[in-house]
C-alpha cells in the first residue's frame, strides 16, 4: 500500500508544479502583451505622424489646373486667399508672380515683372498726390478738408509700398506654410469664411465709394454754372490739390484721377481685409490643436510621446504665427493708425458741425439745389454710411485679429483639467510654454492685437474727440 500511495502523491505534486508554471507563463505572456500593446500604440502613433509627413503632396506632383483636395495647410491657404490675392494685384499690391499657384516652387518675387512695375507706378502716383496735398496744406490755412486729403493719400501710398515689402517676403512665408507639418489640423470652413469676408468688405467698400461719387456729383450739379461741363467741374472741384497749382485740365487727366481715387479707396479697405483673412487662417490651426487637447484630456491614459508630439505641433503653430507677424506687422500698424485717425476725423466733423450743416449751406449758396435723386440728402447718407462702415470695419479687424492671441491661451485651461494620473513632464513643459510665450499679431512690435487693445483704442478715440471739441469751441 505504501508503494502505491507514493507515486500518486508524486504525481499530484508534479501537477501542482505544472499548474504554477502555467500560471507564471500566462502572467509573463500577459505582461509581454501589455508591453507589446503599449509599444505598438506608440509605434502606430509615430508611424501615423511619419506617414502623414511622407505622404504629403510634393510640389512636383501638383498639377497646375487640377482641383486638389484640401489635404495640407498650403493648399488650404492658397484656396482661401485666392480671390483676395488676385484682386489685390489689380491695385498694385503684393506683386508676386503666380501668387495663387498650387505649386510653391513657382511662386516668386521679381522686380522684372509688369506687376511690380505697375505697383511702383501706383505708389509713385499716390506719393505725388501726397506731396501736392501737403503743399496745399501749407499754402492755405490748415483745415479739415485739406488734412483729410493729405492723410488719405499718405496712408494709401504707404500701404502700397509696404505691400511691395510684403511681396519680397511672400515666397519665404509660403515655403514656411508648406513645410509646417500641421496637415492634421485642417479646417475646411476657413475657405468659406475668407470668401464671405471678401464679399462683405468689397461690397461695403464699393458702396461707400459709389455714395461718395453720388454726393460729390450732386454737389457739383447743385453749384454748376450754366453752360459748364459737369465732369470738368466735378474734377476741378474735387481735386483742388492739383488744379490750384495752375495745372490745365484735360479729359485724360480727369480719367486718371478718377482711377487713382478708385484704386486708393479699395486700397484703404484692402489692408483690413488682408489682416482679417490671415487671422482667420491662423486661428483655425490653433483651434484645431485646442480641440485635440480637449479630447485628449477626456481620455483615460495617453503615453508621453503623444503629449510631446502635441506640444511640438503647438510650437510649430506659434512659429507660423510669428512668421506671419514678421511679414504683415507693418500692414497692421498702418491699418490701426489710419483707422484711428479717420474715425476721429469723421466724428469731429459730425459732432462739431452737425449732420445737416452742409445741407443748410448748400441750400443757401447753390442755385440748383436740390438736383439729386435723394432730395439733397446724398451727403448725409454718405457721411453716416462711411462712419458706420469705418467703425464696423475697425472693430471687426481688432476682434478677429485678437482671436489669434485668445486661441493660443486656450490650451492652458485644458491642460489644467487633465487628471493627476495622466500628468507628466511633457504636460508641465506644455503649460510653461503656453504661459511663457506671447503669441499674437502685432503692429511692428509696438502693440499686440488682443481684446484689451479694443478698449484702449475706444478710450483713445473718446479722449481725442473731447480735446478736439474743446479746442474747436475755444476757436
Amino acid at each position: 500500500m505504501e508503494t502505491t500511495k507514493q507515486p500518486i502523491g508524486l504525481s499530484n505534486q508534479l501537477e501542482a508544479l505544472n499548474f504554477k508554471a502555467l500560471l507564471s507563463d500566462n502572467s509573463i505572456n500577459l505582461n509581454r502583451n501589455r508591453k507589446h500593446i503599449k509599444s505598438t500604440t506608440r509605434g502606430n502613433f509615430r508611424e501615423q505622424i511619419l506617414r502623414k509627413v511622407q505622404n504629403r503632396i510634393s510640389p512636383e506632383t501638383i498639377q497646375e489646373d487640377s482641383k486638389i483636395p484640401l489635404t495640407c495647410q498650403f493648399q488650404l491657404f492658397q484656396t482661401a486667399m485666392k480671390h483676395l490675392l488676385i484682386s489685390g494685384q489689380f491695385m498694385g499690391l503684393n506683386p508676386v508672380s503666380r501668387i495663387s499657384d498650387h505649386n510653391p516652387t513657382k511662386i516668386r518675387f521679381t522686380v522684372f515683372s509688369w506687376k511690380f512695375v505697375y505697383g511702383v507706378i501706383i505708389g509713385i502716383a499716390q506719393a505725388c498726390a501726397t506731396v501736392l496735398c501737403f503743399c496745399k496744406l501749407l499754402k492755405d490755412s490748415v483745415n479739415i478738408v485739406a488734412l483729410a486729403y493729405f492723410a488719405f493719400y499718405l496712408s494709401t501710398g504707404c500701404n502700397t509700398f509696404i505691400f511691395l515689402r510684403v511681396a519680397s517676403k511672400w515666397p519665404t512665408l509660403i515655403k514656411h506654410v508648406y513645410e509646417t507639418q500641421l496637415d492634421s489640423y485642417i479646417d475646411v470652413k476657413v475657405k468659406n469664411k475668407c470668401f464671405a469676408a471678401y464679399i462683405i468688405f468689397f461690397s461695403m467698400s464699393m458702396t461707400e465709394h459709389m455714395l461718395s461719387l453720388l454726393s460729390r456729383f450732386v454737389i457739383t450739379m447743385d453749384c454748376l454754372p450754366k453752360g459748364s461741363d459737369l465732369f470738368e467741374s466735378y474734377i476741378i472741384r474735387n481735386f483742388p490739390w492739383l488744379f490750384e497749382f495752375d495745372v490745365p485740365y484735360y479729359l485724360p487727366v480727369g480719367i486718371i484721377l478718377q482711377f487713382l481715387t478708385l484704386v486708393s479707396t479699395i486700397n484703404w479697405s484692402y489692408s483690413d481685409l488682408f489682416i482679417v483673412c490671415m487671422s482667420i487662417y491662423l486661428t483655425s490651426i490653433l483651434k484645431q490643436i485646442n480641440k485635440k487637447i480637449e479630447m485628449a484630456g477626456n481620455s483615460n491614459h495617453l503615453p508621453i510621446p503623444f503629449w510631446r508630439t502635441l506640444r511640438e505641433d503647438y510650437t510649430r503653430a506659434t512659429r507660423l504665427v510669428r512668421s506671419f507677424d514678421d511679414t504683415i506687422s507693418s500692414v497692421i500698424f498702418l491699418s490701426f493708425a489710419s483707422n484711428l485717425f479717420f474715425i476721429c476725423l469723421q466724428l469731429y466733423n459730425i459732432l462739431s458741425n452737425g449732420v445737416t450743416s452742409k445741407y443748410n449751406l448748400l441750400k443757401e449758396m447753390c442755385p440748383n439745389y436740390p438736383s439729386g435723386p435723394l432730395g439733397g440728402y446724398e451727403q448725409i447718407m454718405y457721411l453716416l454710411f462711411s462712419l458706420s462702415f469705418l467703425l464696423g470695419r475697425s472693430l471687426v479687424v481688432s476682434l478677429v485679429a485678437a482671436k489669434v492671441h485668445s486661441a493660443s491661451m486656450v490650451p492652458a485651461s485644458a491642460l489644467y483639467n487633465i487628471p493627476r494620473n495622466m500628468y507628466c513632464s511633457e504636460i508641465q513643459r506644455f503649460l510653461d510654454q503656453v504661459h511663457g510665450d506671447k503669441v499674437a499679431l502685432s503692429g511692428l512690435r509696438f502693440f499686440y492685437v488682443t481684446r484689451s487693445l479694443v478698449l484702449s483704442v475706444a478710450g483713445t478715440i473718446v479722449t481725442y474727440e473731447l480735446v478736439l471739441l474743446q479746442f474747436s469751441n475755444e476757436d
